[in-house]
This record gives C-alpha cells, structure tokens and sequence, in this order.
C-alpha cells in the first residue's frame, strides 16, 4: 500500500508549501532587485540636482549683523530707542553693507545716541569715504562730540565730493546752453537795469556755476551742522576745513553768513570784503558786510554798503 501510495498521481503534502516558499523567494529577489535599481536611479537625479543655497553659518558676521539688525526692528516697534541704536551699531560693526551703516547712523541720531551714532558713522566714513551723505553725518556728530579734527576731515571730503559732483554735471549745463542764474534773464542780464550781472561777467554763467553748485552744496552742509552744533563750533569746523582752493565768493559769503551766526561780526566783515575782491558787486557779500557793519554799531557804513 505504502509503495502504491508513492507511485501514484497524489502529491505529497509538502510540495505545495516549498513551491510557495520559492515563490515567495523568488518575489523578495525581484522585489529587492527593483529597489537596488530604483534607489540608484534615485541617486543619480539627487548628484544633478543643484544645491540650495546655504544660510550663513551661525557666529558669522554676515549672521549676527542680521541677527542684530532683526532685533534693531523689533527694539524700535516697542519704542526702545537706545536698544535699537545699540543693536544697529553692533550689526554696523560687523556689516560691509553701506545701506545698513546708513540705517544705523539715522537710527542713532534721531534717537540721540551719540556713541552709537559715533560708531556707525565712522563705520559708514570708513567703508565709504567720499559719500556725500556719510561725510555730512560723520561731521555732524564729530562736532557734537567735540572731535573738531575729524569734523574738518570730513568737511573737505564733502567739499571735494561737491566740485566732483560739479564739474561733472558742467559739460550737461553747457550741451543746453548756460542757464541763468537767479535774478538773470536768458542772457545772463539783469532784467532791472538790462546789464550783465556782476557775478557773472558779460552774462558768461557756465565758467562760474560749478562754484555756484558747490556752495550750494556747503550751504546744506552748514544748515545741518547747525541743527546739530552751535554756530561758533560750526564756523571754527567749517573755516578750518576749507582750503585756499575753496575761497570763492559764493563760499566766502557762506563763511560771512555764518560768521554772523556766530556773533562774530569782524570775521563777517572779512569774509565778505575777500569776496568782494573777487567781484565789487556781488549783491549777496554787500548784504553780510552792511550786517556785520550793524553789529558793529557804524551805521552809516552799513546804509552806504546797503546803496551800493
């Protein structure tokens, strides 16, 4: 019976369940074999693609300006002025970003943190020393400070970034024609008396305007300086920065005005006879001198320059 059983057509009870045990196998092969290949695919897309760009690492300075520029903000929506001037310094100190020294400058004068004002715009001067605004702000605050020196540096770098400007902008004046100046018709004529205005010989405007511009310029500088300092600080700055080279009329009038300011009538008087010298007409000194002549008492110099 035995041996019947084994030549028969009936399997044996084992084989089904060792053909499902190579099934099963044979799947985990093909199933493991997809992956192998699905991963390698995977990693060979993940070598293309490119790289995002990485934040700064922590302790860097690009990392702790920000960091100290976010608490800046924050410190100024709660209305903490000084923590605000402190946090923009440090993020100034550790920033080449001209932009943000500029912020950190402002924030700390219009709250009037004068070492953090200090900090930052030496920052700014140091990072960018011909800019026209840096120079204007670090002479504000080297004066409130008392640094005299370093407010006269920075008076003549804004005084030579003023002629640059000018001269620049010269050859754009001439392509249209000279323009002309206040109180002149197209000519370059008084339209009172149909002459050619003094300050501008034979109504030829375009040699004297770059000097017009840069006392223009310096005329701004002053009127911050004196928002800032009182005017004899501001005048023994100003006096002492601008070179020979820099004596035009426009500024020596500028001078006496400011000379004026300061109560100091016979510096006035000066200043306005230098540029007088240059033009026995210029209507702008002969009003200074008449000035300086009523500060002095001599009122009858002071209607005799008035007449003229």
């Amino acid at each position: 019976m035995r041996h019947a059983c084994r030549g028969s057509i009936v399997e044996d009870p084992m084989m089904p369940a060792v053909r499902m045990f190579n099934r099963a196998r044979n799947l985990t092969l093909v199933l493991g074999a997809v992956a192998m290949a699905g991963a390698a695919l995977l990693a060979g897309c993940a070598a293309v693609r490119p790289a995002r760009p990485s934040s700064p690492p922590a302790g860097s300075p690009m990392s702790d300006a920000s960091a100290q520029t976010v608490m800046a903000e924050v410190a100024l929506k709660r209305g903490d002025c000084r923590a605000a001037s402190e946090s923009y310094a440090k993020a100034a100190a550790s920033s080449a970003d001209v932009p943000l020294v500029r912020r950190a400058t402002q924030v700390a004068m219009a709250c009037e943190h004068l070492p953090a004002a200090w900090a930052a715009a030496t920052r700014w001067h140091a990072l960018a020393p011909q800019d026209r605004e840096g120079n204007a702000l670090y002479a504000a605050v080297a004066l409130k400070l008392y640094h005299t020196a370093d407010a006269r540096t920075a008076i003549r770098e804004f005084w030579r970034s003023e002629e640059r400007a000018s001269v620049a902008t010269a050859p754009a004046s001439k392509a249209g024609g000279p323009e002309p100046a206040t109180g002149q018709d197209a000519a370059g004529h008084d339209p009172a008396t149909g002459n050619a205005s003094p300050s501008v010989p034979g109504g030829a405007s375009a040699a004297v305007r770059p000097a017009q511009r840069a006392a223009r310029g310096m005329g701004e500088l002053m009127a911050l300086l004196l928002e800032e300092s009182d005017a004899p600080a501001v005048l023994m700055a100003m006096s002492g920065a601008l070179e020979p080279s820099a004596h035009t009329p426009e500024t020596l009038t500028l001078l006496g005005e400011l000379a004026l300011a300061a109560y100091d009538a016979q510096r006035a008087q000066e200043y306005a006879e230098q540029a007088l010298q240059h033009d026995p007409k210029d209507a702008a000194a002969l009003r200074v001198l008449a000035r300086a002549y009523v500060v002095h008492g001599d009122a009858s110099q002071a209607l005799a320059t008035a007449r003229k």
